[in-house]
């Protein structure tokens, strides 16, 4: 009770009774213990069922919540990253929803995008087996589970709207 009654202490009011609860959505996903196989489950299943699109983090592009990148069934690394997120946290494992600046270890281009973090490894959800082939930049985000919530909230509220 005092988590949810926080979570709507901090929200803008603008908000509808929709828009509050829509990190309360569950998702179905089986886990295997011990840990690792249980991270490999989940990167496997968001992986297998989100169609990727290319988007950079320093655009304008728009901040899914987690519920709305399963129906869609596609999503940009925001939207990988922060279902996936949203699905470990609700199985018990913290994982950070990290945007840093990488580099392209084939031709060196550099970009940003989002990934996760569990423990001190990072992981790239778009990939069932989770190995990241580039190199990390800079880290400008790394927002835990609570932090991600208020964050991706706060983008939707102050998204143009077209």
């Amino acid at each position: 009770m005092r988590k949810i009654l926080f979570l709507l202490l901090i929200l803008p009011t603008t908000l509808s009774a929709e828009r509050k609860h829509v990190f309360d959505y569950r998702f179905d996903v089986p886990i295997d213990a011990p840990l690792k196989r249980s991270i490999e489950s989940v990167l496997s299943y968001v992986s297998s069922r989100i169609t990727y699109w290319e988007a950079d983090l320093t655009d304008a592009s728009f901040w899914h919540y987690p519920a709305e990148t399963m129906r869609q069934m596609a999503g940009d690394c925001k939207d990988y990253s922060s279902l996936t997120v949203q699905i470990l946290f609700q199985k018990g494992i913290e994982a950070h929803f990290i945007g840093a600046e990488i580099r392209d270890r084939r031709n060196g281009r550099r970009s940003s995008h989002a990934f996760i973090k569990i423990g001190e490894t990072f992981f790239e959800p778009q990939r069932q087996d989770g190995t990241i082939d580039y190199d990390i930049v800079r880290i400008f985000w790394d927002w835990d589970y609570e932090t991600m919530k208020q964050e991706i909230l706060l983008r939707r509220n102050n998204a143009p709207s077209f």
